[in-house]
This record gives C-alpha cells, structure tokens and sequence, in this order.
C-alpha cells in the first residue's frame, strides 16, 4: 500500500523524523531502512537512514548506506557531507576532511556546515590554524550562526590566540549570558590568557547555569589554587567527587594534593 500512496510515504517520514526526535533510534532506522528499500531511486530517503544510523552512533552503517546510493548520486555534494560527517565518527579526521570539501567543490547548499566540518577534523588532529580559517569561512557563510562563533573561539584559544578568543567569548557572554558554555569557555580563555582572578566569576557563573561539569570543576580548582584560595578549592573537589569520582581523583592528585598544609 505504500508504494501505491504517495502521501503515506510522507507519513512514514513524518513518523521516522518523529521517532530520531524522540531518541529512539530503532524505529527511525526500521522506518528509513523500510522506505529507503522500496523506493531506492529517491536519495533523501537513504540520506535519512545514513542521519538515522549517525544518531544512532552506528557511524560504520551510515558509511555503508552511502555506498548503497543510486550511482548518479554517490557523488553528490549532499554523499560526500554525510560521508564526512561519518569519517568524523570513525576517527577518520584526514579522510573526513577531503570528503567535506569534496561537497564544497561540488556547491554544497549549506556550505557554512561543511567548513565547520573541516575546521572539526583539523582540530581533531590539533592543525589549529586550518581549523581556525575553516571556522572562519563557516562565520562568513552564516555570521549569524553562534555555534561557529563559539567553535571559532575554542580553536583560536587553543591555537595560542587568546586575545582574538576572548573578543569572541565576551560578545557570547554578553548576548546569551544563560548559556554555560559561553561561560565556560570565557573562563577557559581567561585562565590560559594568565587572569586567574578573572577566570574565577566565569568559570562560577558556568557552573551555577549547568552544575554537572565535570571539567569546568576541575578548572575552577586550578585557578582558585593559583589564587591562593585554599579552602574554596577544597570545597570545588568536594562538589567534583559528587560529580565524577574519576577526574576527581585525578584532580586530587594534581590539584588538591600538592598544597596540602599550606595556609590559605
């Protein structure tokens, strides 16, 4: 019946694009495979099941499905952007990064989404400068879009360029100041830039939006250490246990141990 009903097959996608929403992932994949199986000509319903599978974090499936693409759209800008997206996955960065700009090449609509691929797969193998002109020509494509912003930071901040991060990081703080993230890279930047005592609000502000970091605990330990505020650090480790008993005994030994029996 549903080879013979076009609008049951918009249902069916309805259903499947519902069904990933909801996170379950085995129903969205039946429903791809299903329709993707009975109409093999139709591309957008294999590129659904490949984000099916790549929700799923079944990266070598997705992979796989692309291969099983009508050859006249194997090489499409569209294949080789989820082709990237899952080299990505399979810790294939110098791979991934050909395949996204293979669909560049090939005037991928969503262009800003591919350099932002590139710049992921350059920071993944720490070429920092690529992955902050990858970052870069995303931003120019859709300057509107924080996340590239955001993604721009991060790598200027750990490819030695603070000072440019921290112009980034700031407008975030100022325009979304409920996100922790922007906070938490403000922080960040702020601690590798050598202010501390500045880094300290950021990383507290970070940490009252979202308290389940783990890392940005770790991080207000080291920085309320060089600060000289004992006490208070010993009492982030005691949030941190709570939290991650893993990086806490990491932090312990790094953080908390080395200045014990000092006076605060």
């Amino acid at each position: 019946m549903i080879a013979l009903d076009p609008w049951l097959l918009g249902a069916y996608q309805g259903l499947a694009g519902l069904a990933q929403a909801r996170g379950d992932s085995a129903t969205a994949i039946s429903i791809w495979s299903r329709l993707s199986g009975l109409y093999p000509d139709i591309p957008s319903l294999r590129l659904g099941l490949i984000q099916a599978y790549l929700d799923a974090g079944q990266p070598g499936r997705a992979y796989w499905a692309l291969d099983s693409l009508p050859e006249a759209d194997k090489d499409a800008a569209a294949a080789w952007y989820w082709r990237g997206t899952a080299l990505l996955r399979l810790n294939c960065p110098d791979a991934a990064a050909g395949a996204f700009r293979k669909s560049l090449d090939r005037q991928l609509e969503a262009a800003d989404w591919a350099w932002a691929g590139v710049g992921v797969a350059m920071a993944q193998m720490k070429r920092f400068p690529e992955a902050i002109a990858a970052f870069e020509s995303a931003r120019k494509i859709n300057p509107t879009h924080e996340d590239w912003q955001y993604q721009l930071a991060i790598n200027l901040k750990d490819g030695g360029r603070a000072g440019e991060a921290l112009a980034i990081t700031t407008a975030l703080t100022e325009k979304s100041p409920g996100t922790a993230r922007y906070w938490r890279q403000q922080g960040f930047v702020l601690a590798v830039s050598g202010r501390p005592l500045d880094a300290i609000p950021a990383l507290q502000r970070s940490l009252q939006l979202d308290a389940n970091q783990a890392k940005v605990w770790g991080a207000l330990i080291e920085v309320y250490q060089i600060a000289g505020r004992r006490r208070d650090a010993r009492d982030a480790y005691q949030k941190l246990r709570a939290i991650d008993t893993r990086v806490a005994e990491q932090m312990y030994r790094s953080g908390i141990l080395p200045y014990e029996g000092e006076a605060e």
